[in-house]
Parts: structure tokens; sequence; C-alpha cells
């Protein structure tokens, strides 16, 4: 299906038959798999002022692709990453239902795909977002250490995949960031920044505040976001 063109089969849908015809379920549900993916391509851009309404109609575009084709695995994946990005619009108590909720997305899809490396190098991403922006101490260790176990999977699968190493790498040196907030030496730290965060290069000021798409994010959304 040529890219753009899921709007056109999607309008076809009363004259498919998808119950009857498994080349018209595939291609409806990949329809529906399109649109989602398309949504959340054009929510992420917006960064600081994401909503969320997006992320959510992605969502709902991935459920009518599953429930047309139920073993569509990368929709259930694609899913959990909506979810994900749905979570950074929330503050902790309704994120971490979505992170949940991301999970059991992710988990779906590799009963269905057990080789699936994407599904869990993005399970793994979740884990340490969640872990570096909405958690701290042991409950970001805990998460912390599951995102390498889903790495380490995914890797034992495609060793070189080089977005995972990536990620992986990343969620390390965000791990090491909670270390030095957590020392005595980062309050005294903290006490000589400057009075306001302009005087902070860009590149480098980030938040932990949920419920707000991090500033300066190092997650990269944009990149490789998704697999048609």
């Amino acid at each position: 299906m040529a890219a753009g063109k899921y709007g056109d089969v999607i309008a076809m849908r009363r004259t498919l038959k998808p119950k009857e015809n498994a080349a018209h379920a595939d291609l409806l549900s990949r329809a529906y798999v399109m649109k989602g993916n398309a949504l959340m391509e054009e929510e992420l851009p917006k960064r600081g002022a994401l909503s969320g309404p997006l992320f959510k109609q992605a969502g709902e575009n991935y459920a009518a692709a599953l429930k047309i084709k139920p073993d569509h695995h990368e929709a259930l994946n694609n899913w959990g990453r909506a979810l994900k990005f749905q979570a950074f619009t929330k503050k902790e108590a309704a994120a971490d239902r979505l992170f949940k909720k991301a999970y059991e997305k992710h988990a779906a899809a590799l009963k269905i795909k057990p080789d699936y490396h994407d599904a869990l190098r993005y399970w793994g991403e979740a884990l340490s977002d969640q872990a570096h922006y909405f958690k701290t101490g042991a409950a970001a260790d805990r998460l912390f250490k599951q995102a390498y176990e889903k790495f380490s999977a995914a890797l034992k699968i495609k060793p070189d995949d080089d977005e995972t190493l990536y990620i992986w790498g990343r969620a390390l040196s965000d791990h090491v960031r909670s270390y030095s907030r957590r020392h005595p030496l980062s309050a005294q730290a903290r006490r000589k920044m400057p009075a306001t965060t302009g005087a902070i290069p860009f590149r480098i000021r980030r938040t932990r505040r949920p419920g707000l798409w991090p500033t300066g994010c190092s997650s990269r959304p944009e990149r490789n976001l998704l697999r048609h």
C-alpha cells in the first residue's frame, strides 16, 4: 500500500469483506495501522505542546486493525508506543496506568511473534523513560533493570540492532544521572545553579515534571519512530 493511500482503503471498508477474504482483512487492518502511525507522527513534532488526543486516536485505529486481524503484532506494538507517548501528557498516577497498558501491548505482540525485537526494544525504551521522567530511587532502579533485560533480549534476536544499542546507552546515562541527583553534593550543586533556566544551555536542560513533554528530551521520538 502506497503511503498516504490508507484513507482510500478505509473509505472502501463497507465494500470490502475482511471476514470472508483474508487479503481484504490484511489490507484493511494495515490501512488502520498506517493511519495510526500517521497520527502519531503528526503529534510528535509538537514536543512541549503535546496534548494527547492524536495519540488516543492512533490507539483507536490500532484497535480497529486488531478487530479485523487479532494477530496483527505491529498494531499491538505501535499501540504500545502511542500509549507511552500519551503517558507523557499525564501526571504520575495516570501516566503509570498508561505505561502499564503499553507494556501489556508489547507483551501481547511478543506472544504472537516471540522473535519480535522491535517490541522488546520499545518495551525497554518505555520502561527506561518511565524510570527517568516519572520515578526516583528504588522504583526507578527497578524499571531501569527491567529495561536492560528487554534490551538484552532484543539484541539476542538481532545483535546488530544499532537503535537498541543507542537507546540502551541513553538509558544507562539517564540512570547514572539519577544517582548523581541523589548524591549529597547534588543538592549543593542545585543551590549554586543560576536563578533562571535561561542561563542553562538548552541542550542540557531537562525536566522530571510529570505531565509535561520533557524539555530537551533526548529520547528522539521522531527518529525511526514506526515500522509500517
